[in-house]
């Protein structure tokens, strides 16, 4: 199964003079600049470190750089800064396989289409060909990221 592009932002060491209210983490991809700005709040993890998974299906399914920033938010509300970092994210274009069974020659046969896989998700099925087609289709989960089977009967008239 292949998974959608996302990198997890750790924040370590914090040192909080005034108090600790929360750990801010704002990201975005590099491209178009900041026009995909998210701002995520970190969870505190048991070893006292904060962390938060950034999806690249939050930021326009952007690839490429990621800029990510850590504020840190004290009892009173004041924000500052800490650091930040630059990560490559690469996210995985839509793929998926086709093959024809069940073709006795009289005209139908099953076009399977399988190990589908969108970043962005599935809507539909259309057919590219130009031939008149009664076409009647069942699609077995249909699920975003997720191994999918479509199972398609093409009767010629």
């Amino acid at each position: 199964m292949q998974l959608q592009a996302r990198f997890d932002a750790v924040v370590r060491n914090i040192v909080a003079p005034n108090g600790l209210k929360e750990i801010l983490v704002p990201s975005w991809s590099l491209v178009n600049g900041q026009d995909d700005l998210v701002w995520h709040k970190a969870s505190k993890q048991a070893d006292g470190s904060y962390r938060v998974t950034i999806k690249a299906s939050d930021h326009k399914h952007s690839t490429g750089k990621y800029r990510a920033d850590v504020y840190l938010v004290d009892k009173d509300g004041n924000r500052q800064y800490l650091t930040e970092t630059v990560v490559e994210v690469n996210e995985t274009k839509p793929s998926g396989s086709i093959s024809i069974l069940n073709n006795n020659g009289a005209g139908t046969f099953d076009v399977v289409i399988s190990d589908v896989y969108s970043p962005k998700g599935f809507e539909r099925f259309k057919s590219q060909s130009g031939l008149r087609l009664m076409i009647k289709t069942i699609f077995v989960g249909m699920k975003r990221h997720v191994k999918q089977m479509a199972i398609t009967r093409l009767l010629f008239k």
